[in-house]
């Protein structure tokens, strides 16, 4: 009995392998909706990366879509919407 006790804790383990935290800010999002085509791609690919998880403050949020609400960008403020900063 006490194999299967470890066994089934090694599959917690590995079951709840964290994904690396990373630190989303305004300049990536933007980047990301506007950004020249290698920068824009790159900063896409963090944010498509499902090994993530992302963090970022209510200050991004701020920073972000006053803009493109007040221009009236809805893919852009959708976008932005689209990130646990924004919703």
């Amino acid at each position: 009995m006490k194999q299967k006790s470890n066994k089934s804790l090694q599959n917690v383990a590995v079951a709840t392998v964290s994904r690396k935290k990373t630190y989303i800010d305004s300049g990536v999002l933007i980047t990301a909706f506007r950004g020249v085509e290698l920068a824009s791609i790159r900063a896409n690919t963090i944010l498509n990366d499902g090994n993530r998880e992302f963090v970022s403050s209510q200050f991004v949020k701020l920073e972000v879509l006053p803009k493109a609400i007040y221009y009236n960008q809805q893919d852009e403020v959708e976008f932005y919407r689209n990130f646990p900063c924004c919703g």
